[in-house]
């Protein structure tokens, strides 16, 4: 089982030192490479945040109860384990050029499906589809920046895009109703992103294939051991797994009571109570854009996990204070900095991952977060709706 020494928990482990790590722009074809991530995500973050405003017009169009709705957040379950339990078989076969594009196509089919308005039965299908793509291209995107220097603040810039596309789609969204225009025409702009970025996704790691991944990953494969064995006994990824799952789960508790703790817990109008939530994502993705640089750039005496502990701290704190202050605005201002604190956690967390694990399991590290953070994502919001209805908003 892989441990990081004791006394040298700062160093990579010893393939990433013997494998020269390349930049965003050396070789020059990865400037086009992290382009097309990055319109990746930001298709997938549109695709995502706009469920809140969406579904009660799915709801009216299809005559559909909540219950059936929800069966939209139990597949996107399903589907991010599926992708967990694949995603190295997916690279060892195709490498991150297949990996890449099978999840730009489910992203991007999924997409046009539902921009089609096919009837119902095909709706949570699709939903699943896109969902199974976007967690692919966490795995795939997400395993070949953090190879790179300065891997932190990558990762936060590329899922800095995906809040982009978070703290823009409901607006759109909206926009979209409010003009007449069918609702499910929406969905013609995650998919326009997600072929664009899938195309030059082929193109720019077109010789990054299942010989190369394998080849790549090689030096610190140990072949007593099977691939799926060594990810289980791995302390590590557990480890990980776990702070993706606390972390997810809390972005979408957060995300999805802020509103109602606001109005019926602290007295709060609506307009300023939805205000304050599109300024938790601003600063949840303005958090993601430039704090990871902050915290990538502290020095080596810090460690590998320091940044990470320091910003659990940090969020626990503003936490407490978001619950516990009386008023509208103490919580208010405890929200908006608890959004820029908590967006740049998971792409650390990545980081981290990336430094104390083998290069072989990065990619299926990343999909078993990716699926222990959508259980947080399904079942935190409503284990703490059960709390409310039980012990009130205060």
């Amino acid at each position: 089982i892989y441990q990081p020494s004791s006394t040298d928990e700062e160093k990579t482990i010893d393939d990433e030192d013997a494998l020269a790590k390349e930049s965003w722009n050396n070789p020059s074809v990865n400037k086009y490479r992290l382009c097309s991530c990055l319109s990746l995500f930001l298709a997938g973050g549109l695709f995502y945040s706009s469920y809140g405003v969406l579904i009660p017009e799915l709801e009216r169009d299809y005559n559909k109860s909540h219950a059936s709705v929800s069966l939209i957040f139990i597949g996107d379950l399903v589907s991010s384990t599926v992708a967990a339990a694949v995603t190295n078989i997916t690279h060892l076969s195709l490498g991150r050029r297949g990996a890449g594009v099978i999840g730009a196509l489910c992203l991007g089919l999924g997409s046009l499906f539902l921009a089609l308005h096919l009837p119902w039965p095909a709706v949570p299908v699709m939903i699943c589809l896109v969902v199974y793509g976007v967690a692919a291209l966490d795995s795939a995107a997400s395993a070949w920046i953090g190879g790179l220097h300065h891997a932190s603040g990558f990762l936060g810039v590329l899922q800095g895009c995906f809040g982009i596309g978070s703290t823009i789609a409901p607006s759109i969204a909206q926009a979209v109703i409010q003009r007449g225009i069918p609702y499910y025409r929406f969905y013609y702009l995650p998919f326009a992103l997600s072929i664009l970025g899938g195309v030059g996704f082929l193109i720019s790691f077109w010789d990054e294939n299942g010989e190369k991944y394998t080849r790549d990953t090689s030096r610190s494969h140990k072949p007593e051991e099977t691939h799926a064995k060594e990810i289980l006994k791995n302390k590590v990824s557990w480890i990980l797994a776990i702070s993706v799952l606390l972390n997810w789960g809390a972005d979408a508790t957060t995300s999805s009571w802020i509103i109602i703790y606001l109005t019926e817990g602290r007295g709060g109008s609506s307009s300023k109570a939805s205000l304050v939530n599109s300024m938790f994502w601003f600063s949840f993705t303005l958090g993601r854009f430039f704090l990871t640089w902050v915290l990538g750039a502290l020095p080596p005496k810090w460690g590998v996990k320091g940044p990470v502990s320091f910003v659990i701290c940090l969020c626990l704190m503003l936490e407490l204070m978001f619950w516990l202050l009386p008023t509208f605005v103490g919580s208010s201002v405890a929200g908006c900095l608890l959004g820029f604190f908590y967006g740049p956690l998971y792409p650390l967390i990545l980081g981290t991952l990336t430094k104390l694990l083998p290069r072989h399991l990065h990619v299926s590290a990343i999909g078993i977060g990716s699926a222990f953070g959508a259980v947080g994502v399904s079942s935190f919001p409503i284990v703490a709706g059960a709390i409310a209805q039980y012990k009130g908003h205060s």
